[in-house]
């Protein structure tokens, strides 16, 4: 109707004789047309409606696109954005005309056919703009065949293909069955965080979670999917220098030297490599901010230079540092100086197996070295020196024995 009035000047004179517009006069010369929410539509605004919303049945069109379309109804191109907003259950969005059904899924479909790439849910939410609550958009995007997963927090359309993301745990499994049963925890790393929105640190927590276990060659594989008929003559609560924190996780003492410090590699018992999943032609690469660390096992098990740990320390011969591997393939040290001479005997004992904070008594420092080498809380002192004897823990005895 403001398109008639306006359309020359004069529609908007009064007519004296009627006391009415012109234009209003004029409407009522245009039999056959249909006046519906201030639109003069010729052969019933429904049917044209309907028809208007068939040519987006297939998906988004691009506005000049959908105007030209629309055109071709009859409908003149200098209202043709206007009429395409008016029709109920279509949106202009973003440049582009899209079919606005009431259900969030078409909606949402509506939103990522547009953007052309991955959305977040808060993202899908923020385009649709209508009161949809995140947890139900997020439950749809999860429900429905249509979206797939693309990342942590990002979802697309099925059709557009592209690789599901499952979660790390999944991912890191599917990783290991591309790389035909096993893989390195540093590649796995690799290949993930440059594809999807995960951290470092997460993907090498699950990867020394449950579900996965080390393979021979200090790589990883589906707990379960094999095992090593490797048994180490000792296992490691029987090998020397060997202690267990109290999250259960096991260390082996280095005790530095002058080779250490000139960067050569040093042996390590094999009773320590078997506890780190190690089998005889194995190889483990373990990661430090500074490098890997190689330990491989030939004759014997071997470990890669630690120097740059050293140096990073300022150690010097005499001192310790203690080390294991964690589940996530990173090398785990922490360096404690040499004990001072004047010590009592049995805090220089406590100090080897890397204790180092005051006890109450004899007995408690008794107690903390058995449960350190994987005997029973409370064993006597007699079964602990026994424990060290067979051990080999030679240096711990003697002060033990000093301190009595």
């Amino acid at each position: 109707a403001d398109d008639l009035a306006a359309a020359v000047p004069w529609h908007r004179s009064d007519l004296a004789t009627l006391g009415i517009p012109a234009w209003r006069f004029v409407r009522t010369l245009l039999t056959g047309y249909d006046q519906v929410d201030g639109w003069l539509v010729a052969g019933g605004a429904d049917e044209l409606r309907e028809k208007t919303r068939q040519l987006f049945t297939d998906g988004p069109r691009p506005l000049e696109e959908a105007v030209s379309l629309v055109s071709q109804l009859g409908i003149r191109e200098d209202v043709a954005e206007r009429w395409l907003i008016a029709v109920p259950q279509l949106r202009v969005l973003d440049g582009h005309v899209v079919p606005w059904p009431r259900s969030v899924n078409d909606k949402a479909e509506a939103v990522l056919a547009v953007a052309g790439t991955a959305l977040t849910p808060e993202e899908i939410q923020e385009r649709i703009g209508e009161d949809y609550s995140l947890v139900g958009i997020r439950n749809q995007l999860t429900a429905d065949d249509r979206f797939l997963r693309l990342d942590r927090n990002k979802y697309g359309l099925a059709r557009w293909g592209g690789e599901e993301y499952l979660g790390i745990r999944e991912m890191i499994a599917r990783e290991i069955e591309r790389a035909n049963g096993e893989a390195s925890v540093n590649t796995i790393v690799t290949n993930l965080t440059s594809r999807y929105d995960v951290s470092e640190s997460s993907v090498r927590a699950y990867a020394g979670g449950p579900g996965f276990e080390r393979t021979q060659r200090g790589w990883i594989r589906v707990a379960g999917s094999e095992q090593s008929d490797y048994q180490p003559r000792r296992d490691v609560s029987s090998t020397r220098r060997c202690f267990r924190s109290r999250d259960g996780r096991w260390w082996h003492r280095v005790d530095v030297n002058a080779e250490h410090l000139r960067g050569s590699g040093s042996p390590l018992p094999t009773g320590f490599a078997a506890y780190l999943g190690m089998a005889p032609g194995g190889q483990l690469t373990a990661a430090t901010p500074s490098g890997d660390v190689v330990i491989s096992w030939h004759n014997q098990p071997t470990m890669g230079s630690i120097r740059p740990i050293l140096v990073a320390a300022n150690a010097a011969e005499g001192d310790h540092v203690f080390l294991t591997v964690s589940d996530g393939g990173e090398l785990l040290t922490r360096y404690l100086p040499a004990a001072a001479a004047t010590l009592p005997s049995l805090n220089r004992a406590l100090h080897l197996i890397g204790y180092t904070a005051p006890v109450a008594s004899e007995a408690e420092g008794i107690r903390l070295i058995g449960a350190r080498i994987g005997l029973p809380d409370g064993a006597p002192k007699g079964e602990v020196g026994a424990r060290l004897r067979d051990r080999g823990d030679r240096d711990i005895l003697v002060l033990l024995e000093g301190a009595v």
